[in-house]
């Protein structure tokens, strides 16, 4: 019969990571060892938040302000074809609005 005398030392035990507190920026999932973040709200979503908040911020609210500084020549660089495009969204804009 085995008699132990020495007490066993401390194993430290491997335990979940909790993920980290982030508030509403994303959710976290594991993925193997470590957590990967997936986005709270659908880039769409945020994607016209972040517009309307560009424009409320640096415009004044003004949709008209905000459009003719990205088509402003000394900063944009807009091809033709980026042109003939636009157009063709603002055409479809006063359709849909009509």
């Amino acid at each position: 019969m085995l008699i132990f005398t020495q007490v066993a030392e401390y194993t430290p035990i491997r335990a979940k990571p909790e993920p980290p507190r982030t508030g509403n920026h994303g959710h976290p999932v594991l993925a193997g060892q470590r957590y990967v973040y997936l986005p709270a709200v659908p880039r769409e979503a945020a994607k016209k938040s972040a517009i309307q908040r560009l424009i409320s911020t640096f415009f004044d609210g003004s949709a008209k302000a905000a459009a003719a500084a990205f088509l402003d020549p000394a900063s944009a660089q807009l091809s033709e074809e980026d042109l003939k495009e636009l157009e063709g969204m603002i055409r479809g804009a006063r359709k849909e609005k009509s």
